[in-house]
């Protein structure tokens, strides 16, 4: 469902959020979570010791824009540091067979700021294999990218496919906020990696039903899943995001057949 802008965009409320929290483990997520930040850390908690289950921490080093608030992880900007890329191994084995899902949930976005400066702003994961597959000789093999954009008074939820340098628009949200929460999920086919529909990409808002955004995504052949990326660019790139505009994430989360 694609939302016609609001003249302003309130700030969901705490209570609004919990609920959400108790109801997004009910879910369909697709299998069994194998391993899970909920990100309930005290406030300000380095995300190097933000655990997920299993006990790996969510960043490899610190971030100035990336932080625990309110039992979420908050995307800001300070008014200095121009992006967060950050590389997290998934503890164990990589996944080589079967069926996966990659999860998470935009549970608060306000961009009011950088929508009055006309501004633009990224943030959003990658999935990777990041134990010796590379895609080129300095980087590691990308099977897939998903982030929320914020352009022109829109929301934009966007793809990267692993054979493709830019992202494309698979969903539009005319606003400068969520008015609900936006669960993403990627699901990954590791046993017909080539065949259209190995990666599909399912969206929920809200309390709305889930829908299947892209449904012929490829792999590319014999990769595996081992960790993610987190991509954030507040000025990087090009971009012009605001003081006190921010996205929340929730629940990210690695779930197997």
């Amino acid at each position: 469902m694609i939302r016609r802008p609001p003249r302003s965009t309130p700030k969901p409320s705490s209570a609004a959020s919990d609920v959400y929290k108790r109801q997004s483990s009910q879910c369909a997520l697709f299998g069994a979570t194998q391993e899970i930040w909920d990100f309930t850390a005290p406030d300000a908690t380095p995300l190097t010791k933000v655990k997920s289950n299993l006990g790996t921490g969510f960043f490899s080093g610190a971030s100035a824009i990336a932080v625990i608030r309110n039992n979420e992880l908050e995307f800001s900007y300070d008014g200095s540091t121009e992006h967060t890329f950050r590389l997290t191994e998934f503890n164990g084995e990589s996944i080589k067979k079967g069926i996966c899902e990659v999860s998470w949930v935009f549970s608060k976005v306000d961009f009011t700021k950088t929508a009055a400066a006309s501004g633009t702003a990224n943030v959003g994961f990658e999935v990777r294999d990041l134990k010796g597959t590379r895609q080129n000789t300095k980087d590691d093999l990308v099977l897939a990218g998903l982030r929320l954009r914020y352009d022109k008074d829109k929301i934009l939820i966007q793809y990267k496919s692993h054979d493709a340098k830019l992202y494309s628009d698979i969903h539009s949200i005319p606003a400068v906020g969520l008015e609900a929460p936006l669960q993403v999920r990627l699901r990954f086919n590791m046993d017909n990696p080539e065949v259209a529909g190995a990666l599909k990409i399912f969206l929920k808002e809200g309390a709305g039903d889930a829908y299947c955004a892209l449904e012929t995504g490829t792999l590319p052949k014999s990769a595996a899943i081992s960790g993610f990326r987190t991509a954030q660019q507040t000025i990087n790139g090009k971009n012009s995001w605001q003081t006190s505009d921010f996205v929340c994430v929730d629940d990210f989360t690695l779930s197997v057949e």
